[in-house]
């Protein structure tokens, strides 16, 4: 492969992945750049909130890091296992 072809495949690549940027941008919902003159309305009624025996603590993060070690134990072991078998080899 010539020099010439590998940049002209990344040069090409980077004009790809540019123009799918902007027609994505082109195609999403325009928002208003002003703010609207009407005020916006007021709630007709308002919903009680339902008491509840189960509150989560706020900053109470001791499940979020349990999936999380789990997570990650099921991605890393499955490469060490592989690494492991290439060593041997």
């Amino acid at each position: 492969m010539t020099p010439l072809t590998k940049s002209f495949r990344t040069l090409f690549l980077i004009l790809v992945g540019a123009a799918l940027a902007l027609v994505s941008t082109a195609l999403s919902l325009n928002t208003p750049f002003t703010q609207s003159t009407t005020p916006t309305p007021l709630p007709v009624t308002i919903i009680p909130i339902a008491k509840s025996d189960q509150i989560s603590k706020a900053g109470s993060t001791d499940i979020i890091v349990l999936l999380a070690v789990i997570i990650m134990l099921t991605v890393i072991i499955p490469i060490l296992l592989r690494r492991m078998r290439w060593m041997r080899r």
